[in-house]
């Protein structure tokens, strides 16, 4: 005897919950993507200018391969972010909401790096980067003071999600070709 006396829900037979459903070739993506940026970084900041002092070599072809992938890194990474956030529904007010919460979370790490900072510089140890009266400006408005240029970049893009949602949603088939193999070139 079934006691429950609703209907099934069709999208709940067909395996769609309204919840969204991990693709672990995304994460596998996202994670390469994350290595290549730790990578340039790691490259940069180790080769800066000897990097380009060097003669041709394997190493430094390896080298500048990895700075490359870097960018591609950032790029992909943002695209998959944008890819999952551009079809929700999206308002002025939840935009800005996820950016102040994400406001906080750097400005929690923008105060703990700094203090970090003017502590190796008090001790006299190699802590690089602008003056500390410099940087506790930017550490208390990490966003605005683009401390990071990614988390600026990202909430850039949450400002304008609800309008670009929008225009999305208005473009047809073709124009919309038209804007992804535009948006590839760039």
């Amino acid at each position: 005897m079934n006691v429950n006396t609703q209907p099934p829900n069709p999208l709940q037979a067909q395996g769609i919950t309204g919840a969204p459903t991990r693709n672990s070739s995304i994460e596998l993506l996202r994670l390469a993507c994350i290595l290549m940026v730790v990578g340039f970084h790691y490259v940069l900041v180790s080769a800066n200018e000897w990097l380009a002092q060097q003669p041709i070599t394997v190493s430094k072809i390896a080298c500048q391969m990895i700075m490359a992938g870097g960018w591609i890194g950032n790029f992909v990474f943002f695209t998959i972010s944008m890819w999952f956030l551009i079809d929700r529904d999206a308002t002025l007010r939840s935009s800005l909401k996820r950016i102040w919460i994400l406001e906080r979370e750097l400005l929690f790490w923008s105060i703990t790096l700094f203090a970090a900072t003017a502590f190796l510089r008090h001790r006299d140890i190699n802590a690089p980067g602008p003056s500390l009266s410099t940087l506790a400006e930017r550490s208390a408005l990490p966003i605005s003071m683009t401390l990071w240029w990614y988390p600026t970049a990202y909430a850039l893009f949450l400002f304008f999600l609800p309008f670009l949602n929008d225009c999305m949603r208005r473009l047809t088939a073709r124009r919309h070709q038209q804007l992804a193999f535009g948006c590839l070139l760039l």
